[in-house]
């Protein structure tokens, strides 16, 4: 009853010094290098309904490299989770120019490993979700995290925040 995604390593500014993970995708892999890849991850999560980006702060500005991304979702009927791990992005725009259904995070719950942290972003992402109707969260399963979503999302919920999941708010 749980949405499963795929945590796709997309290549960073900083790689090869910092490496995202195997199977990664490179700017300066070819469509069919791309794509090799891509069928590689998926076919290592076979229940995922979606995809989001693990680092890619570089391969999520490369206009080609999305597009084939994109392009795969869209002939699997997977969506597309952006993690904005860079502002200049083009995965949410791409995605919904290729018709594959598509959010943004809004909210980096565990940039820091740090309970008392974690919390803060998550009131964070409650208050957001109050003022916009709702808001996208990512986050890892650090004990931390997981420390601080036991203790602080009951006390959300009780502000009428209701805990779904991602793929009800994909478009």
């Amino acid at each position: 009853g749980k949405d499963i995604l795929l945590h796709l390593p997309m290549e960073p500014y900083s790689y090869p010094q910092i490496d995202p993970g195997w199977p990664v995708l490179l700017s300066t892999m070819n469509t069919s290098e791309l794509a090799i890849q891509i069928e590689s991850a998926l076919a290592a999560v076979p229940a995922a309904v979606g995809v989001n980006n693990h680092m890619g702060s570089r391969l999520t500005e490369d206009r080609h490299a999305m597009h084939v991304v994109m392009q795969l979702m869209k002939h699997r009927n997977l969506f597309f989770l952006d993690s904005r791990t860079s502002q200049k992005s083009l995965a949410y725009q791409i995605a919904r120019e290729v018709g594959v259904r598509t959010a943004q995070r809004h909210v980096f719950l565990d940039n820091e490993a740090d309970a008392h942290k974690i919390s803060r972003q998550l009131y964070r992402l409650a208050a957001l979700a109050h003022e916009h109707g709702k808001a996208i969260g990512i986050g890892h399963p650090y004990p931390e995290t997981v420390q601080s979503l036991r203790y602080t999302l009951p006390e959300i919920r009780q502000t009428g925040v209701e805990i779904v999941s991602i793929s009800r708010l994909v478009q």
